[in-house]
């Protein structure tokens, strides 16, 4: 394997998840991590293939909220994506996401069904507060049925936790979630494209792109 001061910027770029070259950059000026630095010679910023064909979006989500999460837990935003054409290598179809608003720390559960998503919500909140010693507050989504059964408002109720439900076709109130759906799904669809893996490697793909995303600069924060 080649010596990481060797490594062009766009090679950092592959092994980054395809994140940006200006968010690659900025982690070598900053010093963000320790040892990453940039062949002297890399100016090439050459446009990256697999990125043009993996990251196509529909419609623009907004990239900033006027919401404030003055804390850890204070509110968590989660949100399904599903089910993908083609099944992972464990038979999943859909993943879910939890992302704290106040970090952005994104977990993500790969699930065989969508009723499972409230599950994943759940042991996430249980984990998070045991780790942080901080109480959820708020959880914010699009008010589908697998957030709005009998069992997650139980649930909700007992732990004083207050539940925002988005309007109807308006994923742009969630749009926290939304985006980091569409930016593990881009990621996750680029890595693929560019490793020739099927795309039954995806939910692989998806928890990867995950670690990249809390591993790395966001602008977020």
């Amino acid at each position: 394997a080649a010596d990481a001061r060797d490594l062009d910027v766009n090679a950092w770029h592959r092994r980054l998840g395809h994140i940006s070259v200006e968010r690659v950059l900025q982690m070598v000026r900053e010093g963000a991590v320790k040892g990453m630095s940039i062949a002297p010679s890399s100016t090439d910023k050459t446009p990256c293939g697999p990125c043009q064909l993996g990251k196509q979006r529909r419609s623009p989500i907004p990239k900033e909220s006027t919401v404030t999460n003055p804390r850890v837990l204070h509110r968590i935003y989660s949100d399904v994506c599903g089910p993908m054409r083609v099944r992972s290598r464990n038979c999943e179809f859909y993943f879910s996401t939890q992302i704290d608003g106040h970090s952005h720390l994104v977990n993500v559960n790969l699930q065989a069904r969508k009723n499972e998503t409230f599950k994943g919500l759940k042991d996430f909140i249980e984990h998070a507060e045991v780790i942080t010693n901080k109480r959820t507050a708020i959880i914010r989504t699009d008010g589908g049925g697998e957030y709005d059964s009998a069992e997650s408002n139980d649930y909700l109720a007992t732990k004083g936790i207050s539940h925002e439900k988005t309007n109807a076709y308006t994923p742009q109130e969630n749009g926290v979630a939304e985006r980091m759906n569409q930016t593990l799904v881009g990621m996750a669809r680029t890595m693929l494209i560019e490793s020739n893996l099927p795309t039954s490697y995806w939910g692989y793909a998806v928890l990867y792109a995950a670690d990249i995303t809390n591993a790395t600069l966001t602008s977020a924060l």
